[in-house]
């Protein structure tokens, strides 16, 4: 949308068209006002705006409100407050003046037409400078208003009045409450599109406001069709490269069904390593984002690369969830060697990670591994317990009752069960090793007696 400067410029501009059509119009001007209007002009030219205003007022309080004078001393009013430099002065002047015009057929329908096309523009300017958002949500729906009749009167579209009205509708639209309302929303995206046949190149900002039409709207497949056109438009534009990779993600999550949530997956893939060639997207944070849409399709062997080679050239940030991720990753695929790995280098880096080390005894219980699991599960034990303690307790408990230490398995046993979640089946482990113990002490005393 034009700066509002420009648009006053527009504005004098079609005020200046609308005073052109007075002569045409049925009515004449009184010679009391003609006169007036005279001195007016003289003072307009010095540019002495407040003086040409208070001629102005005194010969409106003089006139029949209803008249023909009073329609063209409200309507050269707002001009000079436009002039001025006031455009919030011009709203009621230039408002009364039209509905003067509509009532009585003051005016030729097209100077009628274009007054309320700059009414609109004021009005809008107003409805954002509202400090009380139900006063600047109606002051949008007036503009609208005049702009819908703009649309409607004019022989000819014209872009910039299109691209406002379309500005308008999404504005009304995506600032709706409690939810944006997407009635006034196809609105404007019906404005968006008859706005991009009026010019041979649109500009930037009218795509913009299509993707954002799109979005509110969740249609997130067709926003990234826009953003397609916008990167081609301008590559060199980051912002670009980043709604696009979010506008195939979004369209992803919203897919009927796994085949198309996979390619708009792999279009968001594409996306990214197309703005990396730009020099965009290369943040860890944006390379993390770029793994996880591999994750997200099961390309493991891509999503471990990536995720091992970013780790070693710091590329990824060096948290313990990425190397958690990358152990997962190789274990998705059947690789929990390199997985074991993974974890321990991983517990070397961050010592103090209880979590980490009763990962490592979950990975090497898988491997038939129950020996070395209980080493980590005391580690983990020493280092804190880990995220859920009982877990750990419990776990250390069960391998301990197979490796035959009962005595550790019922300590393990009563240590889990000083939490809530794990109170049920540390009792039954508890009962389990102390079962365990009583047996074992009965049978060392029967073979000593036996001797």
């Amino acid at each position: 949308m034009k700066s509002f400067p420009t648009i006053f410029r527009h504005a004098l501009g079609l005020l200046a068209l609308a005073t052109a059509a007075l002569a045409a119009a049925p009515a004449q001007l009184s010679d009391d006002t003609a006169e007036d209007l005279g001195k007016v002009k003289a003072q307009a030219d010095a540019q002495n705006w407040d003086a040409a205003g208070g001629i102005i007022d005194t010969r409106l309080a003089k006139v029949d409100a209803e008249s023909y004078d009073a329609a063209v001393l409200l309507q050269i009013g707002a001009q000079l407050r436009l002039q001025k430099g006031a455009p919030g002065e011009s709203v009621k002047p230039l408002a009364r003046s039209l509905e003067l015009a509509d009532k009585h057929g003051y005016f030729e329908p097209v100077a009628r037409t274009q007054m309320a096309y700059l009414l609109a523009q004021l009005e809008f300017q107003d409805a954002m400078a509202a400090k009380d958002p139900e006063a600047g949500a109606a002051r949008t729906a007036d503009a609208i208003r005049l702009m819908d009749r703009w649309s409607a009167e004019v022989p000819k579209a014209q872009f910039d009045g299109v691209f406002f009205h379309a500005s308008l509708l999404y504005t009304a639209g995506s600032g709706a409450k409690p939810k944006p309302d997407e009635a006034i929303l196809k609105k404007a995206l019906v404005q968006v599109d008859n706005a991009l046949l009026l010019v041979v190149r649109p500009p930037e900002n009218l795509y913009q406001l299509k993707v954002a039409c799109l979005q509110q709207l969740g249609r997130s497949a067709e926003a990234a069709e826009t953003l397609e056109q916008l990167v081609e438009l301008k590559p060199t534009e980051s912002a670009h490269w980043t709604q696009l990779v979010g506008a195939y993600v979004g369209a992803a999550a919203t897919a009927k069904d796994a085949k198309e949530a996979t390619m708009y997956n792999v279009r968001a893939i594409l996306a990214i390593e197309r703005a990396q060639k730009q020099g965009f997207m290369t943040t860890s944070k944006d390379r993390f984002n770029l793994i996880g849409i591999h994750f997200n399709i099961q390309q493991f062997d891509r999503a471990i690369t990536l995720l091992s080679e970013g780790l070693k050239q710091g590329t990824i940030e060096n948290e313990r969830k990425n190397w958690e991720l990358l152990a997962y990753s190789y274990q998705q695929i059947g690789r929990d060697a390199e997985a074991l790995k993974t974890l321990e280098e991983a517990a070397k880096i961050f010592p103090q990670a209880a979590q980490l080390e009763y990962q490592i005894a979950l990975l090497q219980q898988t491997m038939d591994r129950p020996a070395e699991a209980i080493i980590h599960l005391r580690r983990c034990i020493e280092k804190g317990g880990g995220d859920t303690p009982h877990s750990v307790y419990l776990f250390l408990s069960y391998l301990a009752l197979e490796q035959k230490a009962f005595e550790e398995a019922r300590t393990a046993a009563a240590n889990a069960m000083k939490y809530p979640e794990g109170m049920k089946e540390g009792e039954r482990l508890k009962k389990a090793a102390e079962d365990m113990l009583a047996a074992r002490n009965l049978s060392e005393t029967s073979r000593r007696n036996s001797l």
